[in-house]
């Protein structure tokens, strides 16, 4: 389960769950979202730069050749291009 972020009457709650399933809501203080709000900005920023923009598409390029497996030995013949 993917952590998770709600408002009710009790606060601001962040949800998780451990290794064996369970989950727990753990109290955020207004200083800590607003943390969190100011590091995502910063971040978002950083990324928006040339620099941001291509570490992004090396991750992805990285991630996709991850994904379709190569120099994974899963058993199926490779093909030379």
């Amino acid at each position: 389960m993917k952590p998770s972020i709600t408002v009710d009457e009790r606060g601001i709650l962040l949800h998780v769950t451990n290794e064996a399933g369970e989950g727990f809501a753990i109290p955020l203080s207004t200083q800590t979202v607003v943390d969190l709000g100011l590091q995502l900005a910063r971040a978002k920023a950083k990324l928006m730069t040339p620099e941001g923009k291509t570490q992004v598409a090396k991750a992805l390029g990285s991630l996709f050749w991850q994904l379709v497996g190569e120099g994974k030995d899963d058993g199926t013949p490779k093909t030379d291009a």
